[in-house]
């Protein structure tokens, strides 16, 4: 009896340690996926910034528009890569709601887009996009999953907040310098997807040794 009481504690305990395992393997992955698409996204900025000087096309808002529209397949992108490289094992919101993430991303993208903007919004008009796009991702999906137990973070909430709170500043400096307006952006932006992570990673950390 001792013996059978012994090994039922011991599954107890190892079926419980799994499930720490497993949340805290789906929040680091949800940092992970951060810092790989903060990566992709300021390279393919820079790369941009680049061509424009590179072939005098930073006068031209053809350009620009068509660089944001193409932003929206290379988050996509970056989305997938991240998640072919990180494990298999994935939470049962994100199996199900999970298809429904690039619609939540590109739809914001597209209605500012598609808005008459004065010339010099452009530069920015994609950052207040993004905390819209994070915000519903967290609405739709990452707030169930973290409600279910399945995630110990919500990255999505805390990069959309911060990025909801700095958009007035870069609004602030746009009518005097719309490239520094957009630089300023673009560093907010790296800034929230950290901060996001270092959220999810410092969580992760203490659900599993306290």
């Amino acid at each position: 009896m001792k013996t059978e009481g012994f090994e039922l504690g011991n599954a107890v305990a190892l079926a419980d340690l799994a499930q720490k395992m497993r949340r805290y393997f789906l929040t680091v992955q949800m940092a992970y996926a951060f810092l790989f698409n903060a990566t992709i996204i300021c390279a393919y900025w820079l790369a941009v910034v680049s061509l424009a000087f590179l072939f005098d096309l930073d006068e031209l808002l053809l350009f620009w528009v068509a660089a944001l529209l193409i932003l929206i397949p290379v988050v996509l992108l970056a989305a997938y890569v991240s998640g072919v490289a990180s494990p298999s094992a994935t939470s049962q919101v994100w199996r199900t709601r999970g298809k429904y993430f690039g619609l939540f991303f590109a739809v914001p993208f597209v209605i500012t887009y598609s808005m008459r903007l004065p010339p010099y919004m452009y530069s920015v008009a994609w950052y207040p996009a993004l905390a819209v796009s994070l915000l519903l991702v967290h609405v739709f999906i990452e707030r169930e999953s973290y409600r279910r137990g399945e995630v110990l973070a919500m990255p999505f909430l805390a990069s959309s907040v911060l990025t909801l709170l700095t958009s007035p500043l870069v609004f602030t400096i746009i009518g005097k310098s719309p490239l520094a307006a957009w630089t300023l952006a673009l560093s907010f932006m790296l800034t929230s997807y950290t901060f996001a992570a270092f959220i999810a990673l410092y969580k992760a950390r203490r659900a599993l040794v306290g």
